[in-house]
């Protein structure tokens, strides 16, 4: 595998090569690895270039969590999302994630778009027939629309009042991920979605670490954590409602797959099949739901 280059700054206090945030690792072409020494001022911090697909934000910021750290991932990726009141394909979807130690066994998770939803719902709703939400994708006036069939574009979090906070989530995604890096902007970016794969795509990110030992200590944090988490899953709720911390969703999710196994749409399962025969590989086993 082609090694990871790790391009250092120059100037006094924050030059510290012996303290690596990134390595080649699996199927991700760059993964935050945990770190084997403390960071020496309490955080740190690296902006990548030169990636082609960064896949889930939070896989980055777990990496450090897990290790006794906070961790924020950001992200930059091809324009698909329209500006509030716009009309035209200005930001990507530009990931937000972090994640802090709990004292548990998951971490407290934040891993989110900074459009209304991910571009993988669009395609989701395609598969299965039903309509997107309302203000969540626009057609080529930057109009709303509900039919997944005919997106140009999505919104930005927030909906139609709102969209402004989106925008501008999504603008501070752009600006970590590019700025700090030289990496290009979204509207600079191939699309994802070409069948050209074999160029290097050029997106940016940016991955930063904060260690609580360099503050009040892991204990402290941890037990903070602890009592916001309580007082979270405490709180009042609506009639046959549930307040959720994030991450207590995918945490449930994840061990619902572990037990019945991944629930794919149809379109995904007959991609599957297809690759499986096209390779000579045995296909994978499937089980109808409720059977």
């Amino acid at each position: 595998a082609q090694a990871v280059r790790l391009e250092v700054g120059q100037q006094g206090a924050h030059e510290r090569p012996n303290v690596p945030l990134l390595a080649q690792a699996g199927p991700h072409q760059q993964r935050v690895v945990p770190l084997r020494q403390r960071l020496s001022y309490g955080m740190g911090a690296v902006a990548i270039r030169r990636s082609s697909h960064f896949g889930a934000a939070g896989a980055y910021a777990i990496e450090i969590a897990r290790n006794g750290m906070m961790g924020l991932a950001f992200c930059n990726s091809d324009a698909f999302v329209r500006l509030h009141d716009g009309a035209a394909r200005f930001h990507g979807t530009n990931p937000i994630a972090a994640a802090a130690p709990t004292g548990g066994a998951d971490q407290w998770l934040l891993d989110m778009a900074t459009s209304s939803i991910p571009f993988n719902r669009v395609k989701l709703n395609r598969s299965l027939g039903l309509p997107l939400p309302e203000h969540a994708a626009s057609d080529a006036s930057g109009l709303d629309i509900t039919d997944p069939e005919a997106v140009e574009m999505l919104a930005p979090l927030g909906g139609a009042m709102f969209g402004y906070k989106g925008a501008g989530l999504g603008g501070l995604a752009e600006i970590l991920s590019s700025a700090f890096s030289d990496a290009p902007l979204s509207q600079e970016l191939p699309s994802m979605t070409s069948d050209e794969i074999s160029t290097p795509r050029e997106l940016g990110a940016f991955v930063m670490a904060l260690d609580p030992a360099a503050f009040l200590g892991l204990d402290v944090f941890q037990s903070v954590m602890q009592r916001y988490l309580g007082l979270l899953q405490g709180s009042a709720t609506a009639p046959g409602a549930r307040v959720m911390a994030p991450g207590d969703r995918e945490w449930a999710e994840a061990a619902r797959r572990r037990e019945v196994g991944i629930r794919l749409d149809p379109v995904s399962r007959e991609a599957l099949e297809e690759f499986a025969t096209a390779h000579g590989l045995t296909p994978l086993a499937w089980t109808a739901e409720g059977a």
